[in-house]
């Protein structure tokens, strides 16, 4: 939340701590208050929600509270900021500077006066809310940054990139790996005739497709114009093969819309696999995919080609309604 009022507060339970008194003040103040052990307290700091606030009691006598800012300080290199307020023994300013330098982000006497106390928590709420702010902002670029502009989808260059380390986890543990490249057939001209606006839908909605069709755990990018990757891991040809009729049959049969017009679309799908020979890093599994998909343009579109150690066409037939579709198989 990280407002200034109505902020979640995590209370570390401590015998030297008027635990009713605090709790009086900070709910008056319009805050909601949890006390818990510290070990209780580092769980729930590792998982969400996360509480705006911490609050605990150090003294330099014992030095358990250093777990809680070891913590705190791995979060917020995740961007996981939850500020920390440390109540010291009065009069003790080695227990206070060794808190912040632990990394407490405000000290204070226990004994403290309560409004100096409710001002510490709602400046500290306000850095907070500041934090939280910049994470979002940083998420959002790194997000605008890896995906596509039109589809949402990874953009090339960041789907290039997982797709290495893909090919690579792939190559550690010996498991197979295949690839999908599906090009929406005619696109260009059907762009040109009908117009930018309807083109972004037909885009946005296959990548749609895509995601809807394919793994949780499948990698979906946009590779070109009208040129869409798919990298499917643990994969081997069977499996391939069903993605790729899964994919080729919804954007067959899907009647694509945009203000009130309607259009119908087909696809061509290359596939290629790892282990393959000369498949060794990234750009060999897409060439091979690209080669393979250029074969089933050659063939007359709407079709699937697998390259193997020679292509091997795959046509689906026609793309009418899904459930019509029956699935035709040739050699090249």
């Amino acid at each position: 939340m990280g407002n200034e009022q109505g902020a979640s507060i995590l209370g570390i339970r401590s015998a030297s701590l008027d635990e009713g008194a605090l709790e009086a003040l900070l709910t008056a103040d319009g805050h909601e208050v949890r006390w818990c052990s510290l070990d209780e307290a580092l769980r729930r700091l590792g998982q969400e929600p996360l509480p705006d606030l911490v609050i605990g009691y150090h003294d330099d006598e014992t030095q358990e509270m250093e777990r809680l800012f070891v913590h705190l300080r791995e979060g917020r290199h995740q961007d996981r900021f939850v500020p920390c307020l440390v109540l010291c023994p009065k009069g003790k300013t080695r227990a206070r500077v060794q808190a912040l330098q632990a990394g407490a982000d405000e000290c204070m006497d226990r004994e403290g006066e309560p409004s100096e106390m409710i001002a510490r928590i709602g400046a500290l709420l306000r850095i907070k809310s500041i934090q939280d702010r910049m994470a979002k902002s940083r998420r959002e670029l790194q997000r605008r940054v890896a995906t596509d502009r039109v589809t949402g989808l990874l953009n090339r260059a960041n789907f290039e990139v997982r797709c290495s380390q893909e090919l690579e986890r792939a190559r550690r543990y010996q498991e197979p790996l295949a690839l999908l490249v599906v090009d929406l057939d005619g696109f260009r001209e059907f762009n040109r005739q009908e117009g930018e606006g309807m083109g972004n839908s037909v885009l946005t909605e296959t990548g749609q497709i895509l995601e809807e069709v394919v793994r949780e755990v499948d990698l979906v990018g946009r590779l070109s114009a009208d040129t869409f990757g798919v990298v499917l891991p643990n994969t081997h040809v069977t499996g391939a093969v069903t993605a790729a009729e899964r994919v080729w049959r919804a954007v067959g049969g899907r009647t694509f819309v945009h203000e009130a017009r309607t259009a119908r679309m087909t696809c061509s799908v290359g596939i290629a696999f790892f282990p393959a020979r000369g498949v060794r890093v990234p750009e060999d599994l897409l060439r091979r995919g690209r080669e393979a998909l250029y074969r089933a343009k050659q063939e007359g579109r709407n079709r699937i080609c697998l390259y193997q150690a020679a292509h091997y066409l795959y046509e689906p037939g026609e793309a009418q309604d899904e459930s019509e579709v029956e699935p035709n198989h040739g050699g090249a």
